[in-house]
């Protein structure tokens, strides 16, 4: 599978706002990896701090947390690279990857910053 960017741009122009613009994206990665979980955050402040806020989210995962310290275990390592990262789930303890709440044990975790 492969995303039609011409399609997907327009879908994201005809979002005017950013939270329907996230779903958007959320759904679209979602549908070229099926049985996945997908959030699509960003990084805001709260309280004078850097945080990561999920404003959408698709599959089996749920994040309860608000907001997500910048420097939280694997989205803190994403906040340093800024490049794409892949982890194996089998690599990763539980806590690298806390932010997110799942029944299903994490085959791999993948990281695209936009």
């Amino acid at each position: 599978m492969y995303i039609d960017l011409a399609a997907f741009s327009a879908r994201l122009l005809a979002d005017l706002e950013l939270n329907p613009r996230a779903r958007t994206c959320a759904r679209t990665i979602a549908q070229l990896l099926p049985e996945s979980a997908v959030n699509v955050y960003i990084v805001g402040t709260q309280y004078d701090a850097k945080v990561w806020q999920m404003k959408a989210s698709t599959g089996d995962v749920s994040v309860h947390a608000a907001a997500v310290p910048i420097a939280t275990g694997t989205l803190g390592e994403l906040a340093l690279s800024k490049t794409p990262l892949i982890f194996a789930g089998t690599e990763l303890p539980r806590e690298s990857y806390a932010h997110l709440d799942t029944r299903k044990t994490v085959a791999s975790l993948a990281y695209l910053p936009l």
